[in-house]
């Protein structure tokens, strides 16, 4: 991928960003119209004067919701009216019924902004997760699974296996044991997750793998993401030689440092982690230092160009192809708003690269302002 590129493709993401961020932020806003309908609905009982027994009914009829949505909505409804800075949040659009249903079961007037800061920053689940704390609740987590008859009957006979250990055990806690089970059993730490082989031509060093279909190339920059933690098989020797890219005990080294999961500020990708060397493994070698996890598919991205990572004092740090920074969590969000303010000020990408650099501040409205500070004044005519 070449710079212009990555370039042409960030712009045009940045404008559907936009469009997506608008027609997000109108939808809150409806559903909490919605949700207050709703709630003078169930207080007037106008369910009945339409057939319906009760609201959930009108609900899951008529929206789709289920009893719990219906119940956390007119909940919302009803506790808006006494946090005067959550509703107006809510009726901008700013923050989704999903963080609303936990923030109104906690804040007071006095605490609203605080618990308003919090929607705004942590994802749905820490938000719950949090609330739960300050409740003083058990977290309990939810997950649906979609099962095949045969993939129930290797769950019942789990179950039943598990009773036989530990009399009484709940079933969610009888898979986790069993889940828990596989993955110790899995293999040595530090070994290959999965096996693609890959052949290389030593002479000219193209690369392709077999499909059912027949051979296939693999780019420059597959080559280099896969050849950051491999297996390497040197068939033109006599015996066959192998060699690793990456010694297992730094490889351990490097999932306990990164806590096994990806390093880019935002993914919260815990899964299809793989091992990066920044700069390559042949001209950095198994250091540490210019190593890094991340997910499968920013790992791609880091290869093809349209992620860009400088190591400073042993930690890397993440661009995107016109050299706006990636910052964690509300940073990070407070920045592609700031560039997409920038945009609308008539500023050109590079400009908004170069401002966004300079700029300091921790919500949009400062690094704006720093920005348009930063920013050299227009020449007199």
């Amino acid at each position: 991928m070449t710079a212009s590129n990555a370039r042409g493709l960030l712009e045009e993401a940045r404008r559907l960003d936009v469009e997506i961020r608008d027609r997000h932020r109108e939808r809150n806003r409806l559903i909490v119209e919605i949700a207050e309908r709703l709630a003078r609905m169930s207080e007037r009982r106008l369910d009945r004067a339409l057939g319906f027994e009760c609201l959930q009914a009108y609900a899951r009829v008529v929206l789709g919701y289920s009893a719990s949505k219906t119940r956390a909505l007119v909940a919302i409804a009803r506790g808006l009216g006494e946090l005067p800075e959550v509703e107006a949040a809510a009726r901008a659009g700013e923050v989704p019924w999903t963080k609303l249903r936990h923030v109104v079961s906690v804040a007071t007037r006095e605490t609203q902004g605080e618990w308003l800061k919090k929607a705004r920053v942590l994802s749905n689940r820490k938000l719950e997760v949090v609330v739960a704390h300050a409740l003083d609740r058990e977290i309990v987590e939810r997950m649906l699974l979609e099962l095949t008859p045969g993939q129930r009957a290797d769950i019942d006979a789990l179950y039943v296996a598990m009773q036989k250990e530990q009399p009484g055990i709940s079933l969610s806690a009888a898979v986790a044991e069993g889940c828990r089970r596989a993955v110790v059993g899995q293999g040595q730490a530090g070994g290959a997750r999965h096996r693609v082989v890959v052949k290389v031509c030593g002479e000219c060093e193209r690369a392709s793998r077999e499909t059912r279909e027949g051979s296939i190339e693999v780019s420059k920059a597959e080559l280099e993401r896969a050849a950051c933690d491999s297996e390497i098989v040197d068939l033109r020797r006599k015996p066959v030689v192998k060699r690793r890219t990456l010694p297992p005990s730094v490889a351990n080294e490097i999932d306990a440092r990164d806590d096994g999961r990806c390093r880019v500020p935002g993914c919260s990708n815990v899964a299809f982690i793989e091992r990066h060397h920044q700069g390559g493994w042949k001209n950095v070698g198994h250091d540490p230092a210019h190593m890094f996890l991340a997910c499968d598919a920013h790992h791609a991205a880091i290869h093809d160009g349209a992620l860009h990572v400088k190591i400073v004092h042993g930690e890397p740090r993440f661009t995107l192809a016109d050299g706006t920074p990636l910052e964690p969590d509300a940073s990070r969000e407070a920045r592609i708003e700031a560039a997409i303010a920038l945009k609308n000020l008539r500023f050109t990408p590079a400009e908004i690269a170069a401002l966004l650099a300079k700029a300091t501040g921790s919500t949009t409205a400062e690094l704006v302002a720093s920005a348009l500070r930063a920013a050299p004044m227009p020449h007199a005519s």
